[in-house]
């Protein structure tokens, strides 16, 4: 009989085992997240290199989720192709069955001496490298002791027919399963945490194993909308790569949900190989546990086998689903609301500032425009400077939300020295508006002012435009060279400007009005600040603030 007790039970241990995995992610991140971000982007020219890698992070920080939205946000900040991610999501396939492996073991009587070491190390260790591993214990602990509550909360269901007959049905009927444990993964949105529900059900005798698989097959991809989630927001790159992720594992439950009609000795093809590699006859109840973490590794990864020489038309596929190009001004590499690692985050903050500041110096590009075209671009370049303010908000929001986690030392600078750079960005706007302004008041007012002052202009927008872009390469490449160069430049706008105030001066009241010539010189003074806080980037590189 369902009572309260059981669904406070169950629920209480579904809520551990959801904390523990948490805890134990984060704990694992910290540990490798410094060097999870080079390993992903390095060791990736390959897809094989991809599938090794994206197995192996996934089975470092136990989250396919938390891999999968890693891969979504390189892909949103241009670290990697689509290419790449498919291998990487095709690992994370495998590498989130160890979670599987390690809850068959049932070393469920080690959680509270695990959690107890974690809490002793947590106050009682001063020495940081090993007091961060607290966590790991803690969350370690906290997994296992879930799974023994949701255990002991279904031991009385098994006594139930009625609640027996609904998984038989599971069994029977593949479909129904398979369709239950799609919708139980994409609510709870954890693979893991539906994985252990599954074994924690076949433990106390509720479902046999052709339940068990059927689910599994359904957890597959139930998991698949934690990518697609995360990609809402993000370029077509990033929800092409969510896309991949969804194909791969409806197409690997497809082609297997076949394959359980395809019988030997009586049973489907694929659980007979598995009862002969795994220890106990699962057909008669015995040593289930293992047989559902072994059928979930080798059914993962008899996927990816076949489905590793297809990559290129997985590729094919998904951008005939995805159609389009990627605007370059209009893309997001960040999403507010999915911060992973501080590590990762900091980067894709640095390639949004990077893409604020493409767009801030096309606006001021736009606004010189109206001095050659003699073109109406106030309202356009003011369109632009909302959309730099608005890139700025969304950015400082985003950094302040990284420093809320726990940061390193280096980490917290980096998040500091951003914040303000996407200022010095900001400006940059600011005078590109400021310049508009000015070039339609003296389109308005019809003013005289000599050509080869406008010559000059240009001569000076041209060291500015190429003093920007070596500055945001410094920036996205960490690159000193750019930064020294860019110091060369800014001393060379200086001197422009300065000769171009005093030839202005001389020039007032012959071939050069008055009014025209003061405006003129306001033009120039608001390309030489748009200048001044671009190599305000460099000035940080060559102190080597940024440099890792």
């Amino acid at each position: 009989m369902f009572n309260t007790t059981i669904l406070f039970t169950l629920v209480g241990g579904l809520a551990l085992f959801f904390y523990g995995m948490s805890i134990l992610t984060d704990g694992l991140q910290r540990i490798a997240g410094n060097e999870l971000k080079k390993v992903l982007h390095k060791l990736t020219k390959s897809p094989l290199r991809g599938i090794l890698v994206g197995a192996s992070v996934t089975g470092i920080i136990q989250s396919s989720s938390a891999t999968t939205v890693i891969v979504v946000g390189f892909i949103n900040a241009h670290l990697m192709t689509l290419k790449q991610a498919i291998g990487i999501i095709f690992g994370a396939n495998i590498g989130t069955t160890i979670t599987a492996q390690i809850i068959a073991f049932k070393i469920t009587k080690y959680s509270l001496p695990a959690i107890a070491i974690g809490v002793f190390l947590q106050l009682f260790v001063t020495n940081r490298r090993i007091k961060k591993y607290a966590e790991l214990f803690i969350g370690f602990g906290l997994i296992f002791f879930g799974i023994h509550l949701m255990s002991e909360a279904f031991v009385p269901l098994k006594h139930s027919e009625s609640f027996k007959q609904l998984f038989v049905i599971f069994g029977q009927n593949p479909l129904i399963g398979i369709f239950t444990g799609a919708i139980l993964t994409a609510i709870i949105q954890s693979s893991s945490a539906s994985i252990g529900i599954v074994i924690s059900l076949a433990s106390v005798g509720l479902i046999d194993i052709y339940s068990a698989f059927a689910l599994i097959l359904g957890d597959n991809i139930g998991t698949t909308i934690t990518a697609q989630l995360a990609a809402i927001k993000g370029s077509i790159g990033a929800r092409r790569a969510a896309m991949v992720h969804t194909l791969f594992n409806l197409l690997g439950a497809a082609y297997m949900y076949i394959g359980l009609f395809i019988k030997v000795d009586g049973q489907p093809i694929f659980l007979y190989f598995i009862n002969m590699i795994t220890p106990g006859n699962v057909f008669a109840g015995e040593n289930i546990a293992r047989h559902i973490a072994n059928s979930h590794s080798v059914f993962n990864i008899l996927t990816t086998i076949i489905f590793f020489p297809l990559i290129p038309l997985f590729e094919k596929i998904v951008m005939k689903l995805i159609p389009g190009q990627d605007i370059f001004e209009k893309e997001r590499f960040i999403d507010i609301d999915k911060i992973s690692i501080p590590d990762i985050a900091l980067e894709q903050a640095t390639k949004e500032i990077h893409s604020m500041g493409k767009y801030a110096i096309k606006a001021v590009e736009k606004a010189l425009s109206g001095l050659y075209t003699n073109k109406d671009i106030l309202k356009k370049v003011m369109e632009m400077e909302k959309y730099v303010d608005d890139l700025q908000l969304r950015i400082t929001l985003y950094i302040v939300k990284v420093q809320e986690k726990k940061l390193s030392e280096e980490q917290s600078k980096k998040a500091s020295i951003l914040l303000h750079v996407v200022n010095d960005m900001e400006k940059i706007g600011d005078y590109a508006e400021n310049i508009a302004k000015l070039v339609t008041t003296l389109q308005e007012k019809n003013h005289i002012y000599p050509k080869d002052s406008i010559k000059k202009i240009q001569k000076m927008e041209e060291a500015v435009l190429k003093l920007v872009n070596l500055s945001l390469e410094a920036l996205i490449n960490i690159d000193k060279q750019a930064a020294l160069e860019s110091s060369d430049l800014e001393d060379k706008v200086d001197k422009m400007k300065s000769s171009f105030r005093k030839d202005q001066i001389k020039r007032l009241g012959k071939d050069c009005s008055i009014p025209a010539g003061i405006i003129l010189v306001d033009i120039v003074s608001n390309l030489e600040r748009v200048a001044d806080h671009a190599y305000t980037i460099s000035k940080l590189v060559l102190l080597e603030v940024l440099v890792e």
